[in-house]
């Protein structure tokens, strides 16, 4: 602290002025308050606002001099001991921001309410689904701070906010500005450990029962347990189920596998815009734009893009209706009780072909006979040329040669249609046959089997047999090497 004091030693003469207190002037540390002390060298001295405002202008102090306080102080009977006669503005310092969340960070569960007021308990909202460049948690930046003044009229910085680092974790990225966390990828987002993350795979370690509800995500879904009665699983991408799946609803924009396998009980379902693989479904309905693949189909309702594929111990369709878009290949179809079991190849592509207008043989034919008339005519054609040659200007022979060329030129035009028919009808036949089904073992008496529309009941069992359309009929054929699923 600093003192300063004004009203040097009094006079000896009688003449002399009137002897004045002394003042004291204390300024603290950081300069920003003035305090003034008086000590009185007579009774009943009065202080003189005129040497307390020198006092002050002497030491240099020139902002916050309160004048009203001061002139109250030197006119007041009573003083206090210390009086603040000066104060500087304080500066206004930044106040760091707090980081908002866009999302909800407790994860709790939150069921949702029906339009009828009931609460629906099976969708609990645990997964929280995000799209890429979605703002996870932002910042505002600070209000701007103010300058302070200290009495001796200097500026005093503020103090600048530290900006809270944002909870960058995987798959997140930073706004140019770095006030926003935002998603680099669709798909579900968390907060663990103090860090906000974005997952395109989402992990159930357990059940899909009532503590988790139905999974609605944007990506792809792993389940390390079941996926227990009436329940539902929904994703963007694939579904990977490790344990089974009992009459449940799964939709998956990729490919559904189960690695037990699943029984609907006739209410549940797999939908899924890839492939569908499990080791049995019995009472399911499937709906797929790929392959379905498994040990054992029974008794469900399968509709396959592309192919239905039995593999394994079983390798068997046995009741229900099966329906693929390309090929049907099995160990066994049916069984012994002639069961009702209906596998067709149900293709537009496969019933474009078994109906077009064009028929192979036909065509061959009508080729094989405008390829005689051209030779024919190529022969009689040089017989007139080398006769031109030696009765010179026959205008009845020129006539004859000119209809010969254009009639050599209007069958060179119908062989090349012909041939490109005919290359059509044989690339229509090689696609044909791959519309089949293939039976490894046996297909069962009763079994009803179609492809592209032509429909047909076995009356007998078949062994080791192929079986495939033409126009007209399904064809049987004995299994080649080919006709092997590897």
């Amino acid at each position: 602290m600093n003192g300063d004091t004004v009203n040097g030693e009094p006079g000896s003469s009688a003449e002399a002025a009137p002897k004045k207190p002394v003042l004291h002037l204390n300024v603290t540390g950081a300069c920003m308050k003035a305090y003034l002390r008086v000590t009185p060298t007579e009774p009943d001295q009065k202080v003189l606002y005129e040497d307390v405002l020198a006092l002050l202008d002497e030491n240099g102090i020139v902002f916050g001099v309160d004048e009203d306080a001061v002139r109250k102080f030197c006119d007041g009977s009573e003083r206090p001991l210390l009086f603040a006669c000066a104060q500087g503005r304080e500066p206004v310092n930044e106040i760091a921001p707090q980081p908002s969340y866009h999302f909800d960070i407790e994860k709790k569960a939150r069921p949702q309410e029906r339009e009828d007021g009931t609460v629906d308990f099976r969708n609990l909202g645990l997964i929280q689904n995000v799209k890429a460049g979605q703002v996870l948690v932002s910042v505002d930046k600070p209000a701007p701070g103010e300058e302070g003044t200290d009495i001796y009229g200097r500026p005093v910085a503020y103090i600048k906010a530290k900006m809270p680092e944002l909870p960058r974790g995987s798959n997140t990225v930073l706004s140019e500005d770095g006030l926003k966390l935002l998603a680099e990828i669709d798909g579900c987002v968390e907060y663990r450990k103090s860090r906000v993350n974005v997952s395109d795979v989402l992990t159930i370690d357990g059940d899909v029962d009532a503590s988790r509800g139905n999974i609605d995500f944007g990506g792809t879904v792993v389940i390390r347990g079941d996926v227990r009665e009436s329940y539902s699983v929904t994703a963007g991408r694939d579904i990977t189920v490790r344990g089974m799946v009992e009459s449940a609803n799964l939709t998956a924009g990729g490919n559904i596998t189960i690695s037990d396998g699943m029984n609907g009980m006739g209410k549940g379902y797999l939908k899924a815009g890839g492939n569908v693989t499990g080791r049995y479904f019995e009472n399911v309905n499937i709906e797929c734009q790929g392959d379905v693949c498994a040990d054992v189909l029974m008794n469900s309702t399968v509709k396959a893009g592309g192919a239905i594929v039995l593999r394994g111990r079983n390798a068997l369709i046995v009741g229900g209706s099966y329906e693929a878009g390309s090929r049907v290949y099995a160990g066994t179809i049916g069984n012994e009780n002639q069961v009702r079991t209906k596998v067709e190849i149900v293709s537009e592509k496969c019933s474009r072909i078994l109906c077009g207008d064009t028929d192979p043989e036909d065509v061959k034919l009508r080729l094989s006979a405008a390829k005689s008339q051209l030779s024919e005519l190529t022969a009689s054609a040089n017989e007139m040329m080398l006769s031109l040659t030696n009765a010179g200007d026959d205008k009845f022979l020129l006539v004859k040669a000119k209809m010969a060329a254009e009639e050599k030129k209007r069958l060179e035009t119908l062989i090349e249609q012909l041939e490109k028919k005919a290359a059509e009808a044989d690339m229509a036949k090689r696609m044909l046959s791959g519309y089949k089904i293939v039976v490894l073992k046996t297909i069962y008496a009763g079994t009803r089997i179609g492809i592209g529309g032509v429909l047909q009941t076995l009356t007998s069992d078949y062994s080791h047999t192929k079986f495939y359309a033409d126009p007209e009929k399904i064809v049987t054929a004995p299994i080649l090497p080919s006709d092997v699923d590897h």
